[in-house]
């Protein structure tokens, strides 16, 4: 059962499209991104350059493991919605695949952990698998690492 020991929570940041998961929300370009990697954007949908955080950037699900994720997604709000936002310590995330515990895991295309490839030296780590998943989308605690 996965389980969470939160030491660091970012305030709100506003959603920068639907990220409930809602059929409507879905229909209407937006995603379900509970459990998923999460970056900041500007109100363009730029990924800022800098790391000194601003009022006006917005949350979106990560898309993909070169990508630097502030942290993992804790509600399902609805667009300009406040994010609730864990940027470290034990969080649950979603799996995207088989994971054994111990494995240091990455962001997939879809935001969700997959174990770290080791191949491509742009893949950035984001934590360390305290459960492991047998298949993708079970919930499973990691040690977040910060990225920023």
């Amino acid at each position: 059962m996965a389980y969470e020991q939160v030491s660091q929570r970012f305030g709100e940041f506003a959603a920068a499209r639907d990220l409930s998961g809602s059929a409507l929300g879905v229909a209407s370009g937006g995603v379900d991104g509970y459990l998923k990697f999460a970056i900041l954007v500007s109100p363009t949908g730029a990924v800022p350059a800098s790391t000194t955080l601003r009022p006006d950037w917005q949350v979106d699900v990560a898309t993909g493991p070169t990508v630097r994720t502030m942290g993992v997604i804790q509600n399902r709000p609805e667009i300009t919605e406040g994010v609730t936002l864990y940027c470290s310590g034990m969080v649950m995330v979603r799996a995207g695949g088989v994971i054994a515990a111990g494995q240091d895991v990455m962001c997939d295309a879809t935001a969700r952990a997959v174990v770290l490839d080791t191949s491509n030296v742009a893949n950035l780590r984001q934590g360390r698998a305290l459960e492991g998943a047998t298949a993708a989308d079970q919930v499973i605690t990691i040690l977040l690492r910060e990225q920023f």
